[in-house]
């Protein structure tokens, strides 16, 4: 492996960062691991759980559930101003 990501057990954020995006890597418990690719069955289940509930992907009010935003294989980005506690320390 190239990079830090040989290193298990010890690797940070820092790390992942410095590993070009298009290896598909993520951070798990301190190892730089690479993302499964997903398989037909997974696809379909997700499509059945998105069905299942896409009564709720909709705006709430009016004594209706909703205000989910409901996505599959989807890439969030976030902004700078964004602190996950977690991670911070």
């Amino acid at each position: 492996m190239t990079g830090s990501a040989g290193r298990r057990g010890h690797s940070t954020i820092a790390d992942l960062l410095t590993e070009p995006e298009s290896r598909g890597l993520e951070l798990v418990d301190g190892e730089l691991v690479e993302k499964a690719a997903p398989d037909f069955q997974h696809g379909r289940t997700q499509a059945r759980i998105a069905q299942a509930v896409s009564e709720f992907d909709r705006r709430g009010g009016g004594g209706r559930p909703g205000g989910w935003w409901i996505g599959t294989e989807i890439d969030v980005q976030l902004g700078e101003d964004v602190c996950r506690p977690d991670l911070a320390g």
